[in-house]
């Protein structure tokens, strides 16, 4: 049977993915359950041994997980190249070369690393304060920390790409009237400037009078103003029905499920790293809690497949826009190569409806709301499946 491009392409892209995990997950095997562990954590207070008596523990601390984030960012860096070198040449890209992947790689592995850096100190600060009760305050804490950063990840870095109130004010007015009817209303409409066909985007952000719609300069330049209206639309959606709460509900469930895992299996897992509170248990630590966090993806896939569904139904009920809707979701399957019709085992896997489904429910919003629809077709025209 003959493949598309795109089936290839994301298969390419998921064993990238799997390749890059397992690397760093072997990485932080081998230290939580080797001497590695415990001969980093030597090695740390060898190094920071000449910090002021104050500051030496908290010293020995960041050198050791900062030693640990690296060999894992190492572990993973081959994969993590390959496949997006790989993946460039495959969609087309040109101009991309070794040099500026790893730039960018660098840019990920710093902000991966001050994530892991911040993780192990609100666990090892919960360890020292709680007690046998340290998963709770941890997984407390984590989750509140990931909230904010929710909220306020994607506001960040449209204010840093210096972003400012559209300047059409027609589009201004017909977002915000959007979203009052969608019972979500807006504070702003603002445009962040992107030079990069592929960084096209569209997303609300905030909480109450606070919330703001943001539109990439290049949704602004190509997409219609239906396209737009119905793609903010879909954010609404997801404001409307409180899916970012139940989708942090989850994830802080499983994240404190898994911290707690990690402290039931600590005294079989770990009676070579030492005792509760030394450094060496926090990569068993995160070995058990990412094994749960990895185990629970199934769930947060299905929860997430039916946000985004209900978002896609919730915006053409409101737009009444079948034909921009789904020529925008050919628009970003043809952009990322997207797999119309994948496997079910890959199917089920995504945090998406396929293109397909998509399609379809545009389909059939079509059907339902225009019944002559069946009339012009037996006259000739083609059916209601847009080609975008």
């Amino acid at each position: 049977m003959n493949e598309s491009r795109g089936t290839r392409y994301q298969r390419f892209r998921r064993r990238g993915r799997a390749a890059s995990l397992a690397a760093a997950a072997i990485a932080l095997g081998l230290v939580a359950f080797t001497p590695a562990g415990p001969g980093i954590a030597a090695w740390s207070a060898r190094v920071a041994a000449g910090a002021p008596a104050g500051w030496r523990e908290p010293a020995v601390f960041v050198v050791f997980v900062l030693a640990v984030a690296s060999l894992l960012e190492l572990a993973s860096l081959p994969a993590r190249l390959y496949t997006g070198l790989g993946g460039a040449a495959r969609r087309g890209a040109t101009g991309l070369r070794l040099g500026a992947a790893l730039a960018g790689e660098a840019r990920v592995a710093m902000l991966a690393v001050a994530g892991l850096l911040a993780s192990a100190a609100v666990t090892q600060t919960a360890v020292l304060s709680f007690g046998s009760w340290w998963w709770l305050g941890a997984g407390f804490v984590l989750a509140g920390g990931w909230l904010v950063a929710l909220q306020t990840a994607p506001v960040l870095v449209a204010v840093l790409a210096k972003s400012r109130p559209v300047t059409t004010p027609a589009m201004a007015e017909r977002l915000s009237a959007l979203a009052r009817r969608a019972g979500v209303p807006v504070g702003r409409v603002d445009e962040f400037p992107v030079h990069d066909v592929d960084d096209a985007t569209a997303f609300v952000a905030g909480l109450g009078g606070f919330r703001r719609v943001f539109l990439a300069s290049t949704v602004l330049r190509d997409w219609s103003d239906d396209e737009i209206a119905v793609v903010v639309a879909h954010e609404l959606g997801h404001h409307r029905h409180g899916d970012l709460w139940a989708t942090f509900a989850l994830d802080a469930s499983l994240l404190t499920c898994g911290l707690a895992a990690s402290h039931l299996a600590l005294p079989a897992l770990a009676p070579a790293a030492g005792t509760l509170g030394s450094l060496a248990v926090l990569p068993v630590i995160g070995c058990v809690a990412g094994a749960v966090w990895v185990g629970g993806a199934p769930l947060r896939h299905v929860l997430s497949r039916r946000q985004e569904r209900r978002a896609d139904q919730f915006a053409l009920a409101l737009t009444d826009a079948a034909g921009p809707f789904a020529a925008v979701i050919r628009r970003l399957a043809a952009r990322h190569l997207a797999d119309e019709r994948p496997a079910l085992a890959w199917k089920l896997t995504s945090r998406h409806p396929t293109v397909a489904e998509r399609l379809e429910l545009a389909d059939a919003h079509l059907e339902a709301t225009a019944p002559s629809a069946d009339a012009g077709r037996r006259a000739g025209s083609p059916g209601p499946r847009w080609a975008g």
